[in-house]
């Protein structure tokens, strides 16, 4: 037996290509266990429901490359027995989507971890598709920024609705200063103990910062992580420190997604992370004298979860527990939706980037060099040394370019597609998106 896998191979058994080395030897793992971590968790009982026993098990959509799989699934069986558990009406209307096998879009959940992987996936193959490959590494980073302090859920739903709109301002801000950006990512609600916000240096700087004073229920710390493309990372970060400014303490955070394994793995790894359950509620022991002593301790943070009227003169605190706090963390990241808690956005700029086999192109001609024989940062298509016109596609049409969520545009991938010109016959007309022979 080898004490290390050394193979390299990309190909799975089913002839797919998985994300990583290191992804392919996961899932054939995992699929191989009898009795493994994945197939412990899923169990026998009705827990989980056999489509989604049947998903995992049958690796649908390579869902066993997922790498924090382990831990997502034991967080949603927790969540499916505190649902499944109280009197609550919206709760068991929660249960009864999450434990049905829906086509609706409208009524997949952000909870539900084959959705999240799915979800993510999409995400990746549309940012590879147009924006991230290898030739523009030194351009992608990852970027954590603290946005807010709540005190209770509902505080928490208005920070993320500031969140999205300060990002979206942070993206006009961009483009007034012509530069283009792409960013797609997670936003993560952490709760904290009046304990941390008192001890942890940074937090006590960031709730001084915040001027928000530190009651005995504490409170959701708002975080986002995205992965960022930005060819002028010095003007983003100006613009991200003006609209989340510190002092003291690092709220903003942008660091260069490294060189090192599969781009396409590290960005699933990053997305997996950003997406983790928080660990107060989940990583509690499900039973004995420490599951007691949990209760106790998120009773006394129950009015994080419910709003200061709910105060413990008014309910008794032995209401309130792991599982009622599940319930109400559930009920809020459903009601918040996939457009509440993620975010992603390609910038009109970013829009006139070039594709991957143009920029082979670009770079085979030395296209890209400068009068100073320096390599040119951030070509556009209607900008620099080929054309101050708009794009124009094959049948003519100028497109109108304007920030929008990250989607997949087959129409853009075609038209820029340079893949095996011959560059002795043809050349690529980049104002028109479309490669012209030049034996005619």
């Amino acid at each position: 037996m080898k004490k290390f896998d050394t193979d390299q191979s990309l190909q799975r058994t089913d002839g797919s290509n998985s994300f990583s080395p290191r992804n392919r030897s996961l899932a054939e793992t995992r699929a191989k266990a009898k009795d493994g971590n994945v197939q412990r968790i899923i169990g026998k009982s009705n827990t989980f429901p056999d489509w989604f026993k049947q998903h995992i098990q049958n690796d649908m959509s390579w869902i066993l490359e997922r790498p924090f799989l382990k831990t997502e699934l034991k967080a949603f069986k927790r969540m499916l027995n505190a649902l499944s558990k109280t009197n609550s009406t919206e709760c068991k209307d929660l249960h009864r989507r999450l434990y049905e096998n829906t086509k609706s879009i409208s009524d997949r959940s952000p909870l539900c971890p084959i959705w999240r992987h799915e979800n993510e996936c999409e995400l990746l193959v549309t940012a590879r598709s147009r924006y991230l490959f290898p030739r523009v590494r030194n351009e992608l980073y990852l970027v954590t920024v603290i946005f807010d302090f709540a005190h209770n859920l509902s505080q928490l739903e208005d920070a993320l609705s500031k969140a999205h709109q300060n990002l979206k301002a942070v993206v006009s801000a961009m483009t007034k200063k012509r530069r283009g950006v792409v960013m797609f990512g997670t936003f993560e609600p952490d709760l904290v103990s009046p304990q941390q916000l008192h001890q942890e240096p940074s937090k006590a700087k960031m709730v001084r910062d915040f001027g928000v004073q530190i009651t005995d229920s504490g409170g959701w710390i708002l975080t986002g992580h995205f992965v960022v493309r930005a060819p002028h990372v010095e003007t983003f970060q100006m613009i991200l420190n003006a609209y989340f400014p510190s002092f003291g303490w690092e709220r903003v955070q942008i660091k260069r997604i490294r060189d090192r394994g599969a781009l396409e793995a590290n960005i699933m790894d990053m997305l997996g992370y950003a997406g983790k359950y928080p660990e107060p509620l989940f990583n509690a022991p499900s039973k004995g004298p420490r599951r007691d002593d949990a209760d106790r301790q998120i009773s006394a943070l129950r009015a994080a979860f419910t709003g200061p009227e709910f105060a413990a003169d008014r309910v008794d605190a032995s209401s309130f527990n792991i599982n009622a706090a599940i319930c109400q963390w559930a009920l809020f990241i459903d009601r918040m939706g996939a457009k509440g808690i993620h975010f992603s956005v390609e910038s009109a700029y970013a829009q006139k980037w070039y594709s991957e086999s143009e920029m082979d192109y670009i770079r085979a001609l030395d296209l890209d060099i400068c009068n100073k024989r320096g390599h040119r940062i951030e070509m556009h298509r209607d900008t620099g040394p080929f054309s101050s016109r708009r794009p124009k596609l094959k049948h003519g049409r100028y497109r109108l370019l304007k920030s929008r969520p990250m989607i997949f545009d087959n129409e853009w991938v075609m038209e820029t597609s340079c893949t095996g010109i011959n560059l002795d016959t043809e050349y690529h007309d980049i104002d028109s998106w479309m490669i012209v022979s030049t034996s005619q």
